[in-house]
């Protein structure tokens, strides 16, 4: 993905089979992250904005939603993204400590001011602990 500054800062991903694949890593291919919490993260891009949601709905080719772009100045919540790491592609390295229980994600939200219906994330633990992984 690149955040793309000749279209206004959007992040933009790479579409299968589309030809138009990044070849090598400039400049708005530099993502930085940044864990806040346990599960909580922060993304930049490479002009130093958070990559946060739009606050408004957007029509663009034929469907309309929030898009995703680096100009966020504050760390809100639209700039907060729930991360979940269960396993990594290195084998010499271990998550541990990382609970997928309600009581540890919903102190995690409330630890950072994140404010959600209780039922969604009783949804987030159910998703996480359906996994797989071994």
């Amino acid at each position: 993905m690149s955040i793309r500054d000749d279209i206004g800062y959007i992040l933009q991903v790479q579409a299968p089979y589309s030809a138009d694949w990044i070849t090598a890593v400039g400049r708005d291919e530099i993502i930085g992250f940044k864990l806040q919490g346990t599960f909580i993260a922060q993304f930049t891009g490479f002009n130093g904005k958070f990559v946060a949601l739009n606050d408004n709905a957007e029509s663009h080719d034929n469907h309309s939603g929030f898009r995703v772009r680096s100009v966020g100045d504050t760390f809100n919540q639209n700039a907060q993204w729930f991360v979940a790491i269960r396993k990594s592609l290195q084998p010499h390295i271990q998550f541990i400590g990382a609970q997928f229980d309600f009581e540890s994600i919903q102190n995690e939200l409330k630890n950072l001011d994140i404010a959600l219906d209780h039922n969604l994330v009783e949804q987030v633990v159910s998703q996480l602990k359906s996994q797989d992984f071994p």
